[in-house]
């Protein structure tokens, strides 16, 4: 028996999240990092240059576990519980740097052409390091801070709900 989740667009609140953090989910030629992580009330995705992580509702349905994508579209996500054993899924949470050795930035990304090419312009002045626009994008419609660390640790970005990872492309 596996347990399958389906999620529609009407479900606004749980569908939007879980959309958002599976745009990090890598695409092929790693099957762990095709799955979704479901952990401590967070979603986890990461294709190895990017990660999104999200806060849920602990009543939203979704147990600790990886899960398998079934179908991904703009009005429905289905997604299937594969294992219990999340041992496997790399640990994102190392990657946070733990230290007092950063600088940090408030960027509020809005969703027009314009302003979400003067907020990456921004953040890449600011950390003098180059990210991908298309992952930066992906910010779009929320406020955060950035977190800028050593030379070549990745640009981190929080809020409230979110976190996100971008690797600096060097």
């Amino acid at each position: 028996f596996k347990m399958v989740i389906k999620l529609y667009s009407t479900m606004a609140f749980l569908f939007k999240e879980v959309e958002w953090v599976l745009r990090a989910r890598a695409k092929r030629n790693n099957p762990t990092l095709e799955l979704m992580l479901c952990k401590n009330n967070h979603l986890y995705c990461s294709d190895t240059y990017r990660a999104h992580i999200i806060e849920i509702d602990n009543e939203s349905g979704l147990n600790e576990g990886l899960y398998e994508v079934i179908k991904n579209t703009k009005k429905e996500i289905i997604v299937s519980k594969v294992d219990s054993d999340i041992s496997r899924f790399p640990d994102i949470d190392k990657i946070f740097p733990f230290h007092d050795n950063y600088k940090e930035k408030e960027v509020t990304v809005y969703k027009d052409m314009t302003s979400l090419s003067r907020a990456f312009c921004e953040v890449v002045l600011f950390s003098q390091k180059k990210i991908n626009f298309k992952f930066f994008s992906d910010l779009a419609e929320d406020s955060y801070i950035c977190y800028v660390y050593e030379k070549d640790a990745p640009l981190i970005f929080k809020n409230e709900q979110k976190k996100v990872i971008i690797m600096p492309i060097n």
